[in-house]
């Protein structure tokens, strides 16, 4: 599959400073049970546990990953380029 960074369209998307630990990748796909994403905001990286247009979904999800203790935030989906959909995880198809 080619490098193809894309923009985000419309709605919310949930972002996980990893600190560039990779190890938290796999807890926070653990804590969710869904594959996570790799995305760039504010020309920095971060995990992109969800991308929804539904606030109820993304206010959800923000707090699962703030009870597990994941620094995590909601911001606007137009303004994250997405790097890949899903990071390369063990038990990741």
């Amino acid at each position: 599959m080619a490098y193809a960074p894309q923009l985000l369209g419309e709605g919310y998307v949930v972002l996980v400073n990893y600190d560039n630990q990779p190890a938290i990748a796999q807890q926070v796909q653990d804590t969710l049970n869904d594959i996570v994403g790799l995305a760039v905001y504010r020309q920095r990286p971060y995990l992109m546990a969800v991308q929804t247009t539904d606030a109820q979904v993304a206010t959800q999800t923000l707090q699962t990953l703030s009870s597990a203790r994941f620094t995590a935030f909601i911001v606007d989906s137009g303004e994250v380029v997405l790097l890949s959909p899903a990071i390369a995880l063990p038990g990741n198809p």
